[in-house]
C-alpha cells in the first residue's frame, strides 16, 4: 500500500518534475496553483513560472499594481530564481506609485526597504539618484533593479512612459537608474539577450555589448529617432543582428519632407552597420500632418537599398490596431509611384505589402507585374486588395515557372478598406482556379476582422457547382414549359 506521507510523485526525480511543469509554461495561473500544491512541487513550478516572465501590461486609463514589482519582490526574497529568468516582458512609468498601490491594497513599503538595501549592497546607496528614485516610489526605478537582477535574459521586452497616458519616454535610462548613464550591472546583463523589444534606440547609446542579439523590435521609430543617430557604424556591440522589426511613421514616405529634413529611414541600418540582414518588418503608423500629403512608395523602398541584397523576408503592414480603416483608406489613396523593380531584392522569399505599394491599375497600370516579382519568391501576401488584383493575377499565367519555386498568394482583406473578403470568396474569379491547376499557386483570402482564411480554389469550385446546378434547374424548368 502506498505511503500517503510519501506519495509516488514525491519520489520522482527533479528532472521529471521539471519536465512536467514545463507542459504548463503557457498558463501562469496553473503554474501558480502548482506552486501551492506542495513544497516538493514548488521548486520546479517556480523555475518554469519565472523563466518566462511575460508580465501583464495594465491599461493606461486604468493603472494597476505592476506585476514587475511583484516579480522584483520575489527575486529579492529568492535570489536563486533570478538566473532562471530567461524571458521578461514589462511596461512601467516614471511616476510615484505609492498612493496608487495603497489604493489597490498593495504594501509597497516592504519592497521599497528590500530594494534600498539591495542598491546599497551594490554600491548605489544614499545619496545616489537611483536610491533616491526608489525611496520616492518611482515605479520605473524598481524596474531598473529588476533589470539588474536578471543577468541571463535571452528575451527582453520593455517600454517606459513618463505617465500612464503619455507616449513612450525618449529617456528610459534615467527612468530606470536615476541618471543618464546605466550602471555597470546592466552592461553585463545584456550579453545573453537574443531578442529585444524596446520603444526606441536609447539603450544602444552606451556601447553595451549585445553580443548575441539577433532580433530587434523598435516600437516607436520616427524622424526624430533618425536625427538622434550619429551616422554609419555609430551603434556598436551588435554583431549578430539578423532580424529588425520597426513600428514607424508614414512620414518616411513623404519624399519632400524627408529631403527637406535630410533624413532617411535607411539610417537605422547604417547606424547598426547591417550587412547581412535576413528579415525586415515595417509596421506603418498613421501620423499624417497635412491632408494634401503625397506618399511616394518607390522613394520609401529606395531607403531600404543598403539591406535589400540579403533580405529573405520583407513585411510592410498597416497598423489596424490603433487606427481606423478610414485613415488607411485615405493613406492608400494618396500613395503614388508604386514599386517598379525588385532587382535589388534577389534573395527575397517572403513578401507582404499593401496592393498600392505593388501596383495601381487605375493609374495606368503602374507598378510590378507577376513576371517582375523576385525570382525566389515563395510567399506573397497582399494587403487591402481591390478587384484589380484579379486582372493582375492573370499575368501569372504568362510567367515562366519552370525554375520558380511553388508560390503561395494570400489576399489580406479588411472591411471598409477596398474589397472585403466576401467579395473574393462569394463570387470568385475563374483565374484563381486556373492559377492553382495550371501554375500550382496556392490561393487564399484572409479576413483580418475575424482571422478566418478561405481557399480561393475551393471557393471557386463551390461557386461553379452552384452555377451548374442553377443552370440545370433553369433547363429543366424550360423543358417543362
Amino acid at each position: 500500500m502506498a505511503n500517503p506521507a510519501n506519495p509516488f510523485v514525491y519520489r520522482l526525480p527533479e528532472e521529471i518534475l521539471l519536465n512536467t511543469a514545463e507542459f504548463l509554461h503557457d498558463s501562469r495561473p496553473a503554474l501558480r496553483n502548482l506552486c501551492l500544491v506542495s513544497s516538493k512541487l514548488r521548486p520546479a513550478a517556480q523555475q518554469v513560472l519565472h523563466s518566462n516572465a511575460i508580465l501583464q501590461v495594465s491599461c493606461g486609463r486604468h493603472p494597476n499594481v505592476n506585476d514587475a514589482i511583484r516579480l522584483l519582490r520575489t527575486l529579492l526574497d529568492r535570489p536563486d530564481l533570478a538566473p532562471k529568468v530567461k524571458a521578461l516582458r514589462f511596461s512601467t512609468v516614471r511616476e510615484d506609485v505609492d498612493q496608487l498601490y495603497a489604493e489597490k491594497g498593495f504594501d509597497l513599503s516592504g519592497v521599497r526597504e528590500a530594494a534600498l538595501a539591495k542598491l546599497t549592497e551594490l554600491g548605489y546607496g544614499k545619496p545616489h539618484p537611483w536610491w533616491a528614485s526608489v525611496r520616492n516610489s518611482i515605479e520605473s526605478a524598481y524596474c531598473g533593479l529588476l533589470f539588474l537582477l536578471t543577468p541571463r535574459l535571452e528575451d527582453l521586452w520593455f517600454t517606459v512612459k513618463d505617465h500612464h497616458r503619455l507616449p513612450y519616454t525618449p529617456d528610459p535610462i534615467s527612468a530606470f537608474f536615476g541618471t543618464s548613464c546605466p550602471p555597470n550591472g546592466p552592461a553585463l546583463a545584456v550579453e545573453s539577450i537574443k531578442r529585444l523589444t524596446t520603444a526606441d534606440l536609447s539603450l544602444f547609446r552606451f556601447g553595451m555589448d549585445f553580443a548575441n542579439l539577433t532580433s530587434l523590435h523598435v516600437k516607436d521609430f520616427h524622424i526624430e529617432s533618425v536625427l538622434r543617430l550619429n551616422g554609419p557604424n555609430s551603434i556598436i556591440g551588435v554583431p549578430k543582428l539578423k532580424n529588425i522589426s520597426v513600428d514607424t511613421s508614414i512620414q518616411f514616405l513623404d519624399k519632400e519632407r524627408m529631403i527637406n529634413m535630410r533624413s532617411d529611414f535607411g539610417n537605422i541600418f547604417a547606424a547598426f552597420g547591417c550587412t547581412d540582414l535576413d528579415s525586415l518588418k515595417i509596421m506603418l503608423c498613421f501620423d499624417a500632418q497635412h491632408h494634401d500629403t503625397k506618399f511616394d512608395v518607390a522613394y520609401f523602398m529606395s531607403q531600404l537599398h543598403s539591406v535589400s541584397s540579403t533580405l529573405v523576408s520583407l513585411d510592410i503592414d498597416l497598423d489596424f490596431v490603433h487606427e481606423d480603416v478610414h485613415v488607411w483608406d485615405w493613406f492608400l489613396r494618396n500613395c503614388e509611384n508604386p514599386i517598379t523593380s525588385f532587382a535589388q531584392f534577389p534573395e527575397l522569399r517572403t513578401l507582404k505589402l499593401p496592393q498600392d505599394f505593388l501596383f495601381r491599375r487605375h493609374l495606368g497600370g503602374t507598378g510590378i507585374t507577376p513576371e517582375e516579382l523576385p525570382p525566389k519568391l515563395g510567399t506573397l501576401r497582399i494587403t487591402a486588395p481591390t478587384s484589380d488584383v484579379e486582372e493582375w493575377g492573370r499575368n501569372f499565367l504568362n510567367r515562366e515557372f519552370l525554375e520558380a519555386p511553388p508560390l503561395s498568394l494570400t489576399l489580406r482583406c479588411k472591411d471598409g478598406l477596398n474589397r472585403p473578403a466576401q467579395y473574393f470568396l462569394e463570387d470568385p474569379a475563374e483565374v484563381w482556379s486556373r492559377l492553382f491547376y495550371e501554375r500550382d499557386i496556392y490561393m487564399a483570402v484572409l479576413d483580418l476582422d475575424n482571422g478566418v482564411t478561405g481557399r480561393l480554389t475551393q471557393a471557386y469550385a463551390a461557386y461553379a457547382t452552384r452555377t451548374d446546378v442553377g443552370e440545370e434547374e433553369d433547363e429543366i424548368s424550360s423543358d417543362e414549359d
